[in-house]
């Protein structure tokens, strides 16, 4: 039975029950001598009769009083009291190490710490004869004066221990505690000696050792299985994945250490912790070393790029910085994509760990967030993180909060799977301060919401000012007092210039009471000084007072050209506490210039760069009409490009509103396209003269729908659209069919997907379009205009589509291909798909039309423009 609050074992009272083990209870007493709290181990009544684990105690109260070490923890006492044996020892303030590594790996230079410290903790008991054989995370608490070691329950002295004869059950005294083939000890940390019930001796422990070190930087276990005959198989013939696999800024030194001590020979492994020790003491100096240091303080080594391989895009040399300290040294610097990819959302996934070691990333063909450490080459996707949005840190680095899956979640850098820890169903990003409040917008017109960092029900913190026509809160940004906090408000209806789209402060404390701080339709990052915003496409520092929560003298421009969208309204930057900016080069992800594609290859780029959203060639293959995205609005305005010359003239040019998706008549002279005022707002379809020689003329209004033309039928009589309505929950598109008489538009595909794309055959026979009936977007063809049958032209999961008098150009992530479509009376055949273009790291998925056997796509121009900057020069232009 257990020991109740304010029973006596001897001098001993008891306050309160610890926890329990399979060698007995712990408690929480007071040494009413000495009046010093102390902890007690118990043998429970129950097992007392047992003479085996009586013998066990007695054993681990002669093993540690043997041991002296700040590392160990120390004995006090030993007795008997009413037939209970017991053990005093001292009470420790802390957590374990397995409760440490549950919330996630340990960083590099405190994993070292502490492991140095068991190390010299096991070097003494092993000099002392003394073997521990149940060392895990469980049995080492985390103090503030450093590791300890305990529960020397299962040791086994090196010298006979004497027995009392009248013990029940006796066993020699050179017998050892366990006999041959028990196995003592705890499964996931056992050496394969001890599994077989061998004697263990020290480089039994420094297996354990190995594992424990092992889990504590990468936050998983060495070895794994689910069950018993599993785990013993993987422990005894299988080789853990090396630390720096998945930790990549780990030194590879470590790697060394760890993969020795879980050698399976216990003579191929260290053969003493007193050499562990001294390796792992030159790793940490290592890391200690001047620039290394300089790199932990400022959050970055000083990597200078010798040279950028523009061909194949990949960087040629890095050199370290040695001379001086990094943080008298400025410098920026370029992050290529991972080999074989390109990068791509930066505007939804750069961010940067506060320590300024890691940035996350998104690149083409792979909605995961992408990991890369800052002093390595090498970048990885994150597990757990399929369709991820806006992630952000937590305030230590060691985790990185996301949105998936209409959730809020959370992933330690160990490779834990992440963890859920609140609803989101359309979430924006948000910001962790150091008592562990998450800040977050649930949906894109909501305001701002808190959460606990363990997870639970968010709650509102801030109001939508209606007076203000405030449609959204979003980017929360804590200040450094971990209370105040910067925040967006805007409006969907207004653009970016607009005085109704501002930044505030307000507080956790008092979060109605709110300042005006500037104007800006961007989020907002506070860093030495300064807030980091983009105005008029530039990204900009504001010097700021952050005492005060005021602007301080004029904004400066630290980068021109960031990537933007007034959409989201947000740029692709990310700044850390210490100055480290990061910021994507191009205007943004659809910034190139047009060029033809014959027979597989690329051509020469021709024309001015702009932000191309949609190209549709003329008939006649002489023009191209295209809608270029204004960088500081936002907005899409249409124009006609020669493809001959490259000039280009612009043939709308109307405010606040934007025109998408134009397409022409079949015989060249006029172009119908869309314009609309905001998302899930009204739209009209337009019909314009291509030479610009007639006014615009409105063909159809739609009400709180985003319309988008994708075909015009050879006969001219027909135009079918997207319609985008959001207006009342998740975005659905569906296909439409206009009647160029006037008629009213109706559903053509009156189905339960979102459908979308969808486009004319030469014949006029067919329409082709995306659907997402299978849950990926996939093309299909049916019959017009009846639409009453359907055939699965690709299950390769596409983004756009268009007819060649061939068959349909279909773009996947990886190239485009041409499905052959021929009649056969009142069905098509599809035939087999032959590749025509590879997309190569120079073209911008989705953008290709038809052109006879030609294609017609936006291709990167500067090889810079696909890269992420590093830099830290912007702080030598803020005045002095």
């Amino acid at each position: 039975m257990s020991l109740q609050p304010g029973s006596r074992l001897g001098p001993y009272e008891i306050v309160s029950r610890v926890g329990a083990g399979g060698m007995g209870e712990v408690f929480r007493a007071r040494d009413t001598r000495l009046g010093r709290i102390v902890a007690v181990k118990t043998l429970p009544a129950q097992l007392a009769k047992n003479a085996q684990l009586r013998l066990r105690l007695q054993r681990e109260a002669k093993s540690i009083s043997a041991l002296t070490h700040p590392n160990i923890c120390a004995l006090y006492d030993v007795g008997e009291s009413d037939g209970v044996d017991y053990l005093v020892m001292e009470y420790l303030e802390g957590e374990t190490l397995a409760a440490r590594i549950a919330r996630g790996p340990l960083a590099v230079e405190e994993a070292l710490r502490v492991a140095i410290e068991i190390a010299e903790a096991l070097e003494v008991a092993h000099r002392e004869g003394i073997v521990h054989r149940d060392l895990k995370p469980g049995n080492v608490i985390l103090t503030k004066s450093g590791a300890k070691l305990l529960d020397f329950g299962l040791a086994r002295a090196a010298d006979p221990i004497a027995v009392a004869p009248d013990a029940p059950t006796v066993q020699h005294a050179n017998e050892p505690l366990t006999a041959e083939g028990t196995i003592v000890g705890t499964f996931q940390y056992m050496a394969p000696e001890q599994l077989e019930g061998l004697t263990a001796d020290a480089r039994t422990d420094i297996f354990a050792f190995g594992t424990l070190l092992y889990e504590m930087v990468t936050g998983k276990r060495a070895f794994g299985g689910k069950t018993k005959t599993s785990l013993i198989a993987s422990i005894v013939g299988s080789t853990p994945q090396p630390i720096s696999a998945l930790r990549p800024i780990t030194p590879r030194a470590l790697d060394h250490v760890v993969q020795r001590c879980l050698e399976k020979d216990p003579d191929a492994r260290w053969q003493s912790a007193h050499d562990i020790r001294l390796e792992l003491e030159w790793i940490a100096k290592q890391l200690d070393a001047p620039e290394t240091a300089a790199r932990k303080r400022f959050a970055f080594v000083p990597w200078v790029i010798a040279a950028l391989a523009l061909a194949a895009a990949a960087i040629a040399g890095v050199m370290a910085t040695r001379a001086q300290r990094a943080e008298s040294i400025p410098f920026t610097t370029h992050i290529l994509p991972p080999k074989g990819h390109t990068f791509d959302r930066l505007m939804d996934t750069l961010a940067i760990s506060p320590d300024g070691r890691y940035v996350i990333l998104g690149v083409a063909g792979d909605d995961r967030l992408w990991l890369r450490a800052i002093d390595s080459m090498e970048a990885k996707p994150i597990e757990g993180t399929k369709d991820s949005m806006f992630p952000f840190w937590s305030p230590d680095s060691r985790w990185i909060a996301f949105f998936a899956d209409g959730k809020l979640k959370k992933a330690g850098l160990g490779g834990a799977p992440p963890l859920t820890l609140c609803d989101a169903p359309r979430g924006r990003s948000g910001s962790w301060n150091d008592d562990d409040v998450i800040l977050f917008s649930p949906t894109t017109i909501t305001s701002i919401h808190r959460v606990a960092a363990s997870g639970g029900i968010a709650q509102p913190v801030t109001t939508l000012d209606a007076a203000q026509k405030e449609t959204t809160h979003r980017w929360p940004q804590f200040l450094p007092d971990g209370k105040r906090f910067l925040y967006l408000a805007g409006t969907h209806s207004e653009t970016a210039a607009s005085d109704l789209n501002g930044v505030y402060l307000t507080s956790l404390d008092a979060p109605r009471e709110r300042k005006l701080v500037l104007r800006a339709r961007s989020h907002v990052i506070y860093t030495k000084g300064h807030l980091l915003y983009v105005k008029d496409n530039l990204l900009v520092a504001h010097p700021f007072d952050v005492k005060s929560g005021t602007l301080k003298g004029d904004p400066f421009r630290v980068a021109d050209q960031v990537e933007y969208d007034a959409g989201f309204f947000r740029a692709a930057f990310a700044a850390t506490p210490s100055g480290l900016i990061a910021y994507r080069m191009s205007a943004s992800a659809t910034t190139g210039r047009l060029a033809w594609a014959e027979n597989g290859r690329l051509g020469e780029p021709f024309g001015a760069p702009h932000d191309f959203d949609t190209l549709r060639l003329s008939p006649d293959l002489r023009r191209v009409a295209v809608t270029i995205a204004d960088r500081v609005s936002g907005l899409n305005d249409l124009w006609i490009f020669d493809t001959a010359s490259g000039d280009a003239t612009r043939l709308t040019n109307t405010a606040d509103l934007n025109e998408l998706s134009p397409i022409w008549s079949p015989d060249g002279t006029r172009i119908v396209f869309s314009r609309h005022a905001g998302f899930a707002g009204d739209s009209e379809i337009c019909i314009v003269a291509a030479d610009g020689g007639m006014r615009e003329r409105v063909l159809h209004e739609l009400k709180k729908i985003e319309s988008r033309p994708t075909s015009w039928s050879g006969d001219g009589k027909f135009i079918l659209f997207n319609a985008l309505d959001g207006s009342s929950g998740p975005l659905r598109v569906d296909v439409l069919l206009m009647p160029m008489d006037g008629g009213a538009p109706r559903p053509f595909l009156d189905h339960a997907y979102n459908e979308g794309e969808a486009s004319f055959s030469p014949d006029g026979r067919w329409v082709a379009y995306l659907s997402n009936e299978s849950g990926e977007e996939q093309v299909y063809v049916t019959n017009f205009p009846e639409a009453t049958a359907k055939v699965l032209v690709s299950s390769v999961s596409a983004f756009g589509l268009t007819w060649s008098d061939e068959g349909i150009l279909i773009v996947s992530e990886d190239a485009i291909r041409l499905f052959p479509v021929t009649a056969e009376g009142a069905r098509v055949v599809v035939g087999t798909p032959r590749i025509v273009l590879p997309m190569q790291a120079g073209i911008i998925n989705g953008s290709v039309t038809r052109a006879d056997r030609q294609l017609l796509v936006v291709r990167k121009s500067d090889p810079y423009e696909n890269t992420v900057t590093l830099t830290t020069e912007w702080m030598q232009r803020a005045p002095r």
